[in-house]
């Protein structure tokens, strides 16, 4: 959650570096959510193929574990890159 308010106000640095150490420790199906947050965060910070390579990762987890809405966020973030 902090990694998405900080992205939202332009912390793009911040955000990643606290997404990227939540990570690990994230449910499995619920990381597709932090990859959305990071996406927006590497995209922000102008790492765009990084962003894609994010969005995509999550998507292959929203395959896995059917997170439908998760799965359209990330497809809706992957148009916005």
């Amino acid at each position: 959650m902090l990694g998405r308010v900080l992205t939202r106000h332009g912390r793009y640095s911040e955000a990643k570096r606290r997404l990227e150490e939540s990570y690990p420790a994230t449910a499995h199906r619920y990381r597709a959510h932090t990859l959305i947050d990071l996406g927006m965060a590497q995209r922000g910070d102008g790492q765009i193929e990084e962003a894609i390579e994010t969005f995509q990762q999550g998507l292959a987890i929203t395959e896995e574990t059917g997170d439908r809405p998760a799965q359209s966020d990330l497809l809706l973030e992957l148009g916005f890159t």
